[in-house]
């Protein structure tokens, strides 16, 4: 007696015609159904009842139309489950929608009934993932009807959709994904050709905080004779690169415009200095090892980072004792990083100047920082106050070039030098920057400046630093 409470562990496809499992190939032309394995736990179920998903925040209500008695893989239709049975159920949502791709529901028939815990403590772990897409893209809303129906019946299937626009299927392994691929040719996406991608690898580009100098002439490399002269090759450029990049006396920067050769220079003190294509600015950079400490703090808060940072939407994790808005946030990013400076030395000083938090990238994996070294007074909250106009140059980075730089900055964090893949754990100070034109002076035509807009020119030259 009482109200009837079922615990719901997981979907299964079925032919609800034929009353069968449906295997690798399902009979007959219908369409794809499902049953969900049940647990009465109290009461009677029977055909036509209302039940309450417990476990939705939003009380959704599901209608009970057929009850079966699982015969191995026959189904065998009744009237009624009593207290203790296990049977299969075919359901749907009152919305008249797809119930969803919930596993381990909690049904009762009372709307203040209990909810049992789910056994499936987190999602599992994706170890193989690969892109899958149809070769006909007028089949892109079957497939992806094919794919959510698959994680709907298997719950070891995750299914992510990238800002690129792929699907992305991930399994536990070869042979799960043999089995994933294998559903849904013939089961979830028929008639569909697909084209899969090999699996994708997971790659950041990091910086590391120490290296060796090998000598190449002293170690004993291992190449096959066809391969014996990239020895003699490698050795003889590395000493040309040497002396081409010998350090100067003075390392720092005039406000003359180098020669044609000398776009790019890097210091004893590993500062690189990189002028744009016409020669009229010049960028500052140095990149350095982020601490662990600092780290782990993007890692925590990376949602509500990417939420304040490049989406501009205030989050409730950062607010702090601020006022709740989006340069309140901002500002408490800021005292958290100053509060993680103090642990680290290499942090609070560049050149007798109190570094900063200019700029931040967390997107797509990354985690990179913007630190202003030339105490020029670039804060985080600058580029989103629309209060902090521009000001006469007084040293440092000018007003003018610094959103320029910061773009410049997201674009290298986004795809690095190596393989154009996030990178992560990487700190770039802009130790100064300095330029002689502006492009609002300019009143030039457009064909007259073969280098494109300056804004442009410094964003390229601070990718390239």
């Amino acid at each position: 007696k009482g109200p009837a409470v079922v615990y719901l562990a997981k979907f299964l496809a079925a032919d609800l015609e034929n009353l069968v499992l449906t295997g690798d190939t399902p009979k007959g032309e219908q369409d794809v159904d499902f049953v969900g394995i049940c647990r009465v736990f109290s009461g009677t179920l029977k055909p036509g009842l209302q039940l309450r998903d417990t476990g939705a925040g939003t009380q959704r209500v599901v209608h009970l139309e057929r009850i079966f008695l699982l015969m191995g893989r026959f189904l065998q239709e009744v009237n009624e489950a009593p207290a203790g049975s296990i049977v299969a159920c075919a359901i749907s949502s009152m919305e008249g929608s797809e119930l969803g791709v919930e596993r381990c529901l909690t049904l009762c028939e009372d709307s203040e009934g209990p909810c049992f815990e789910t056994p499936y403590s987190s999602q599992a772990f994706a170890i193989v993932r690969v892109s899958i897409e149809p070769e006909d893209v007028a089949h892109l809303k079957a497939l992806e009807r094919g794919l959510r129906l698959l994680h709907r019946a298997d719950p070891s299937v995750s299914v992510e959709a990238l800002v690129t626009g792929e699907n992305v299927l991930g399994c536990c392994g070869d042979e799960h994904l043999k089995r994933c691929l294998n559903d849904l040719e013939k089961l979830y996406a028929r008639s569909i050709k697909l084209l899969v991608t090999p699996p994708l690898v997971a790659v950041r580009e990091s910086i590391a905080k120490s290296v060796e100098r090998a000598d190449l002439k002293a170690a004993s490399l291992f190449l096959p004779i066809w391969m014996a002269h990239l020895h003699d090759v490698s050795t003889e450029a590395g000493s040309m690169m040497s002396i081409q990049s010998a350090p100067s006396e003075d390392d720092t920067v005039t406000s003359d415009a180098p020669q044609q050769t000398e776009r790019w220079n890097m210091s004893a003190s590993a500062v690189m200095t990189v002028w744009t294509a016409n020669r009229k600015a010049c960028v500052r950079l140095s990149a350095m090892a982020l601490p662990e400490e600092v780290l782990s703090w993007m890692d925590r808060h990376a949602e509500a980072l990417e939420s304040v940072v490049h989406r501009q939407q205030a989050s409730i994790e950062l607010v702090g004792s601020s006022d709740g808005s989006l340069l309140g946030c901002l500002s408490e990013v800021e005292d958290q990083f100053r509060q993680l400076q103090q642990a680290e030395p290499s942090f609070q000083l560049c050149n007798d100047n109190e570094i900063s938090l200019c700029g931040m990238s967390v997107d797509r994996g990354s985690r990179t920082l913007l630190l202003d070294g030339s105490g020029s007074g670039w804060r985080l909250r600058h580029a989103f106050d629309t209060a902090f106009g521009a000001r006469a140059d007084e040293g440092g980075v000018p007003d003018w070039m610094r959103p320029h730089i910061l773009a410049g900055f997201h674009q290298a964090s986004a795809a690095g030098p190596l393989c154009e893949e996030p990178m992560r754990g990487v700190a770039f100070v802009v130790h100064s920057a300095s330029g002689t034109f502006r492009e609002e002076e300019d009143g030039s035509a457009p064909t007259a400046n073969p280098y494109g807009p300056m804004s442009g020119q410094v964003m390229v030259a601070t990718k390239d630093a």
